[in-house]
């Protein structure tokens, strides 16, 4: 087999693979667009499209998947809702079927009145447009750096290009007293400023503010995010946050916030000491500017950490949505019935007035039958049992609806990190139609011991005009 038939092959095998996957998707009776934008080492700009659906026949888990990689001539909104639409059409996915949009939050893809989920609203008003929560949180921490931009023009790049590496602000403050050593003899200008107070406090402060915000982080790019969790995630780095540095008496500062109170117990009367693993004593003289009091750091730490609330306020407003569909998730009711009465639908994808006089007996049944599960571990228990579509057919259907809900674009982060992969190699020149098939194959192929191979070489001939020539 030559290269060209080879390809002609490869091709085939690749549109065999998605007819079987687009057929799963299409006995969904919700799904979802998962969509990002990306630029490569070409300057060659792509939109990914995911689409998260249920499998098995609408009554399965939820699932993922990747589609198709877009070129992006025209990246305007109006551009990608065109192409989107094709993908649908094109694919044989109802439109009426889809529930939400994900991006990144860029502005050509939610901006009011012209964005590309505004495009799709004005066909299927009940679309609903979700901002990418893990988008959302890196532009939360960026936030906390509006104010004193002299005191970060140090840790603010360190912060901003490391914040996705977690732990890397932490190592910073690890090695610091090695850093300060080698800087005290080799590195005088870089010496002067790491010795100023103020600096080694924000770093301190820095290192634990953004380890919280990185636990919410790596809880956001879990490819299996349960929705019902978001709310709670963040109200509880919100009150951690709050009570670690928004207390009313400057003891209690920052008691316990374990690099920054290591850090204030070893600054005495501005000398930073620490004994090295040998035990031997090691001192350097910490210097306060104009401003850099302990007070002063203190209330500048303070404003931090409220730029980074505010933010979180502002960026989390739909909190409420996400947490209606706590509904479904029995690990998140409360113990007393009255309480558990009260819990309330928001949905504004379909009309849920269907599923009021469903809700309270479904309450009370999932409480009985699936003590501390989440949204999707109940999932899996009541799916399979036929009394329970039967019951709350309304809430099954509201609850597969949730289940088709994303809430990030992670996803798409990891389709493009198999597309560098690819083209890293192999080589950068690669066609689009064959990156897709790549792309396309090495996420959703399967063992070539599945393959029917005469069904392969049938597609391969009736996609060609040409007489088929035996192989």
């Amino acid at each position: 087999m030559n290269s060209v038939s080879g390809r002609e092959m490869f091709l085939s095998i690749k549109d065999h693979t998605k007819k079987m996957v687009m057929s799963k998707i299409q006995l969904s009776h919700f799904y979802s667009l998962l969509i990002d934008e990306s630029t490569d080492h070409n300057i060659k700009k792509h939109l990914i499209v995911y689409v998260l659906y249920l499998n098995d026949a609408r009554k399965g888990s939820a699932n993922s998947t990747f589609v198709e990689l877009l070129p992006m001539e025209n990246g305007n909104a109006k551009g990608i809702s065109k192409n989107l639409c094709k993908v649908i059409e094109d694919n044989l996915l109802e439109l009426e079927k889809l529930v939400a949009i994900a991006t990144d939050g860029a502005f050509v893809m939610i901006g009011h009145k012209t964005g590309v989920v505004s495009h799709f609203q004005e066909i299927l008003p009940r679309v609903m447009g979700v901002h990418c929560i893990a988008h959302r949180q890196a532009l939360v921490t960026k936030h906390g750096f509006i104010d004193h931009p002299h005191v970060y023009a140090f840790v603010d790049k360190v912060a901003n290009k490391w914040i996705s590496r977690g732990h890397v602000m932490q190592r910073l403050v690890s090695i610091m007293p090695a850093i300060l050593e080698q800087w005290s003899c080799q590195e005088k200008k870089w010496y002067k400023y790491a010795t100023i107070y103020v600096v080694q406090f924000m770093i301190h402060c820095l290192a634990d503010v953004l380890m919280e915000l990185n636990k919410l982080n790596v809880e956001f790019q879990k490819q299996e995010m349960d929705i019902t969790t978001i709310g709670a995630l963040i109200d509880f780095t919100f009150e951690k946050l709050s009570r670690r540095y928004l207390c009313s008496h400057i003891l209690d500062f920052a008691i316990s916030s374990p690099h920054l109170s290591s850090f204030l117990k070893m600054t005495t009367e501005n000398m930073f000491a620490y004994e090295d693993v040998d035990g031997k004593l090691h001192t350097h003289i910490l210097r306060i500017e104009s401003i850099g009091s302990l007070e002063e750091c203190i209330s500048m730490a303070q404003i931090y950490v409220k730029n980074i609330l505010n933010a979180m306020n502002k960026g989390f407003e739909d909190s409420p949505i996400f947490n209606s569909f706590k509904v479904f998730s029995q690990s998140s009711y409360p113990s007393d019935a009255v309480e558990r009465e009260k819990i309330t639908l928001q949905c504004q994808t379909i009309d849920i007035r269907r599923c009021i006089n469903e809700r309270e007996d479904f309450v009370g049944m999932l409480y009985r039958i699936a003590k501390n599960k989440s949204m999707h571990d109940a999932w899996e228990f009541c799916r399979s049992n036929k009394s329970w579509w039967n019951m709350f057919p309304e809430m099954m259907k509201l609850w597969q609806l949730s289940l088709a809900i994303p809430a990030s674009t992670v996803a798409c982060e990891c389709g493009f990190s198999r597309k560098n992969f690819i083209k890293n190699t192999s080589r950068c020149s690669l066609g689009l139609e064959t990156l897709d098939a790549l792309m396309f194959l090495s996420i959703n192929g399967r063992e070539s011991s599945s393959i029917d191979w005469i069904v392969m070489f049938d597609l391969k001939t009736s996609s060609k005009k040409r007489r088929a020539k035996t192989i």
